[in-house]
């Protein structure tokens, strides 16, 4: 018997197929793929390319995140500088609550601003803090001028064209700062003017009620023209005061209201003045007559 009927009596009992190359040619053809595997460590290049890959790719994540968090860093920083308006007056005075029950009265043009640092900026017109009886403190930032105010009772007036800020106190006390200068502390019926272009402050003066009369309805006319005295009137009262003589802008009036009607105010200087007064209530207008003064 030789090897060929051999093999295949154990095929036809096992049922395996006879192979179609002799066994020796398919053991050789078998070391020849595994000498080429070894030679071809294909699984470890792939591992390190994918490595690289990673890195690569990681660190390239990294970089991006990176400048996506500073860009909303950034973004956020500035955020935080913006300014909020939160009183903007057109022709109307008006009555204003602001965060922290701090109530003010804005003149005419007026626009306030607060920043996230709790500062207030003044960007055009005039307005009134009015006395509370906590010992709020009011800060306001108007160039490199810093006030702080306490209790209120002050007002506060800055004209963009000329660059000057006036603070008026009625009553409590404000402490004005400018960098490298030391503070400088105001008190009751105390004033002071900035100079936002030249960084100067002023010396102190009297204060000015009738700047701020509009919100207490105190008026002091100091030999005021009359023509004066009724456009106070006019931003206090929210009327139109037309005159039937001439004449009678040119009278002066010397005395002080406090927290007076509209009619008691007018019958006040009428009989100082020697005029008559008429009221159209419905369209909020007075009428001055009389032979006015030379």
């Amino acid at each position: 018997m030789d090897d060929k009927n051999l093999h295949n009596d154990l095929s036809r009992i096992d049922g395996f197929p006879e192979p179609e190359i002799p066994a020796n040619e398919a053991w050789s053809a078998m070391q020849q793929l595994m000498l080429q595997s070894g030679a071809s460590p294909t699984p470890k290049n792939v591992k390190t390319k994918f490595t690289f890959k990673s890195v690569f790719f990681g660190a390239a994540g990294i970089i991006l995140l990176g400048l996506i968090a500073d860009y909303v860093i950034k973004g956020n920083r500035k955020n935080n500088n913006m300014a909020t308006t939160v009183v903007n007056t057109t022709i109307n005075t008006q009555l204003d609550t602001l965060p922290g029950n701090i109530f003010c009265f804005a003149d005419t043009h007026t626009s306030l601003q607060q920043y996230p640092n709790k500062t207030y900026q003044l960007t055009e017109g005039g307005i009134y803090f009015l006395a509370t009886p906590e010992d709020n403190i009011i800060r306001l930032q108007q160039g490199a001028l810093q006030v702080e105010a306490h209790r209120g009772g002050f007002f506060i007036q800055h004209d963009s064209t000329t660059g000057i800020t006036s603070l008026h106190l009625q009553n409590g006390t404000a402490i004005v700062r400018l960098p490298d200068k030391a503070p400088l502390e105001l008190h009751t019926n105390e004033s002071i003017a900035y100079d936002e272009r030249k960084n100067q402050l002023g010396e102190k003066q009297k204060s000015n009620a009738n700047l701020f009369s509009y919100a207490t309805l105190i008026f002091e006319f100091n030999d005021t023209p009359l023509k004066d005295a009724a456009a106070m009137l006019e931003k206090a009262y929210g009327v139109k005061i037309e005159f039937s003589n001439e004449n009678l802008k040119k009278c002066r009036i010397t005395t002080r209201l406090d927290n007076k009607t509209l009619t008691d105010a007018l019958g006040i200087i009428g009989y100082t003045l020697n005029f008559e007064y008429s009221i159209k209530e419905q369209f909020k207008t007075v009428i001055i007559s009389g032979p006015g003064c030379d």
